[in-house]
């Protein structure tokens, strides 16, 4: 039976190739960037055959919980697609910047690589974003690449910079 550990943001199993839930899984966790926890966001759970698996709302919550059915392939990827606003200065006495125009829409991104009964504490953020996407650059979302982009991004292996992902969006696992 494989081990389940959280690597920085994403869910990290020992090596094997796809496989399929037999039970459905339950997902929690929070959707951040850099202004804080996000409360608008729609959410899409992709599996490896590139079959959406489940979607869900943010509506004003801090936190989303998703179910993933039966037969789900592994690994998953988890979106969120929300808005970025350009944001006033805080004004004296204001309890919080007041958005002034929509600027544009945003994804974060995370992989889910084995299911499990309940994984709690699944988060997205650039962070998680960025290790999907280098893993994605390394040739697929793989405990080896996952655990590759996690230590660049991290700085686990030296003290520089991490490395830019090399591509976007969804082209595959």
């Amino acid at each position: 039976m494989a081990s389940l550990f959280i690597l920085g943001f994403i869910a990290v199993v020992e090596p094997g190739k796809s496989t399929t839930s037999a039970t459905p899984t339950n997902l929690l966790g929070t959707i951040s960037d850099e202004n804080g926890f996000i409360k608008d966001a729609e959410l899409s759970v992709t599996d490896s055959t590139g079959m959406v698996r489940a979607t869900a709302s943010l509506n004003g919550e801090q936190g989303y919980d998703l179910e993933l059915p039966v037969k789900t392939v592994y690994p998953v990827i988890i979106s969120a697609t929300y808005h970025v606003y350009q944001h006033a200065a805080k004004a004296v006495g204001a309890k919080e910047d007041v958005p002034v125009g929509e600027k544009d829409e945003a994804e974060l991104r995370t992989a889910i690589l084995e299911s499990g009964s309940t994984i709690v504490g699944v988060s997205l953020s650039p962070i998680s974003t960025q290790i999907v996407d280098i893993a994605r650059a390394r040739g697929g979302i793989t405990p080896e690449n996952i655990a590759h982009a996690s230590a660049a991004v991290l700085n686990l292996d030296s003290g520089e910079e991490p490395e830019e992902p090399r591509s976007r969006g969804h082209e595959g696992y």
